[in-house]
């Protein structure tokens, strides 16, 4: 027997090497499907063009400050954006957002494989649960989609789980952290608060639920309407007042979208429902819940960020299975939960995919858009004080600046004077809705001061160049070599 162990060593290491290997491919071709869907012009205003815009003037002193001076507060209490918006002191690419997002998801991966061995579960257990993690199409979805806050629990969650098994007191931290994503978010970090306090005997983490609970409801109750002058959360989001959820609930359209995403998510994790059918029940039911009684078609079949909370809650409950089965379980049960883990990730991926190998691979998340350099080259050079009009499909490669609105909300506005600045496709200018631009050219209130690679910008007053050039060319000079293939 003893003859024997090196040679199981080295089959384990082989294992969970070979997991780990596949877990970075993936993290990799994730972050290029991500590139390729910016690059196709999948990024716009909403949701990336506040998140980007919101961050960027925090970093620059103006606090959450988004569009043509509203701030994010009066749509969510996203107070943990402050501290994650340094990272355009760092750099103002407009690709930035989605590749940090990319990052604290494998971070997330990461603190789920070392949580999980901290409570015992072998090295191949943990790296199947971090290729489960991010080899799952919903995973894939939420980090494809733009930027959002509530993706942001990718990493939270497991920071969360991984703080309370590894270090107790400072639990408080990423806590904190989970609360202020959204209004909200508290529910998913105290449920999660809740499944650790048993097994971890910890009457802290019971304590520290509570606390949770309680600030999700004074938000809601109280501090919104106090940052708001006196409007509720339920007059700015109206299908929750109105009840819009409950007429749609039951219809057979929303069934057909609540019923095939659902029972494929579910039936992913059918180990934890038998092996652990409480913990499994209490950690999946707030964020299912949350889908289902959305009045959003996409919500509802637990899609792009939607599903970032669902996942995240599931990582942490497969992590603390595994962690007790390596502590007695029987021995064919702890083979057989990492092997499930990776066949119903692999299965899941090439079913439900993004990406190749996959059956639904879309080209918009496989190759890039050869119009993605010129793009950003223009952006580029804008000046990033003052307000752009854009068109929406170009918003997220300039949306990092002071004031942006997109045509349709300039439109909306009712504005009779010109912006700043205008960005858009040079055809544009032929088309109805940019005929407000063609009139002021006309007129002589305006003037284009880059014409590349047919894109426009179209300042107000009209000059020959535009105003900073200089101050934008390390902007340019970066976004070249990001891009240069």
């Amino acid at each position: 027997m003893i003859g024997k162990l090196p040679k199981v060593n080295r089959l384990k290491t082989a294992l969970a090497a070979a997991c780990g290997l596949v877990a970075v491919i993936v993290a990799l071709a994730t972050l290029r499907s991500a590139w390729c869907a910016f690059s196709n012009k999948l990024f716009r205003l909403v949701d990336y063009g506040l998140y980007a815009g919101a961050m960027w003037n925090t970093a620059h002193g103006r606090v959450l400050q988004i569009l043509d001076g509203e701030n994010y507060v009066s749509r969510h209490l996203s107070f943990s954006l402050v501290p994650l918006s340094a990272i355009f002191w760092v750099t103002d690419h407009p690709f930035v957002l989605s590749f940090f997002q990319w990052a604290l998801a494998v971070a997330g991966a990461g603190l789920l494989f070392a949580g999980a061995r901290r409570q015992g579960a072998g090295a191949p257990s943990a790296s199947a649960l971090a290729l489960f993690y991010l080899l799952l199409p919903m995973t894939q979805g939420a980090l494809l989609a733009e930027f959002h806050g509530m993706t942001l629990l990718l990493f939270a969650l497991p920071w969360l789980y991984f703080t309370a098994v590894t270090r107790p007191a400072w639990t408080w931290l990423p806590l904190v952290f989970t609360c202020g994503l959204r209004e909200e978010s508290g529910l998913l970090a105290a449920v999660t608060l809740f499944a650790l306090a048993r097994p971890l005997r910890s009457m802290r983490l019971v304590w520290m639920g509570v606390a949770a609970v309680a600030y999700v409801g004074f938000a809601l109750l109280v501090l919104f309407p106090w940052l708001n002058e006196g409007t509720s959360i339920f007059v700015r989001r109206p299908e929750i007042e109105q009840g819009t959820q409950w007429a749609l609930l039951f219809s057979p359209k929303v069934l057909r979208w609540r019923a095939v995403p659902s029972l494929a998510a579910i039936s992913l994790l059918l180990p934890l429902m038998l092996l652990r059918p409480g913990r499994f029940a209490l950690l999946s039911a707030l964020p299912l819940l949350t889908c289902y009684l959305s009045s959003q078609p996409r919500q509802l079949a637990i899609t792009l960020h939607y599903a970032a909370p669902f996942v995240a809650a599931m990582g942490v409950c497969v992590a603390m299975t595994l962690g007790e089965a390596a502590r007695g379980w029987r021995r064919w049960v702890r083979i057989a939960l990492p092997i499930w883990l990776v066949g119903a990730a692999v299965i899941s991926h090439v079913t439900r995919g993004f990406f190749w190998p996959s059956v639904s691979a879309m080209k918009i998340y496989q190759r890039t858009s050869p119009e993605a350099r010129a793009v950003v080259e223009v952006a580029a050079q804008i000046p990033r004080e003052g307000l752009l009009v854009c068109d929406d499909v170009l918003a997220g490669f300039c949306s990092a600046r002071e004031r942006i609105l997109n045509m349709r909300m300039w439109a909306a506005s009712g504005r009779t004077d010109f912006p700043d600045f205008v960005f858009l496709r040079k055809a544009s200018l032929e088309s109805d809705e940019a005929g407000w631009v063609k009139e002021a050219l006309s007129a002589g209130r305006a003037r284009i001061v880059l014409d590349e690679d047919g894109f426009v910008v179209v300042e107000k007053g009209g000059r020959a160049s535009l105003r900073n050039a200089g101050d934008a060319a390390p902007a340019k000079v970066e976004a070249i070599a990001l891009l240069r293939r």
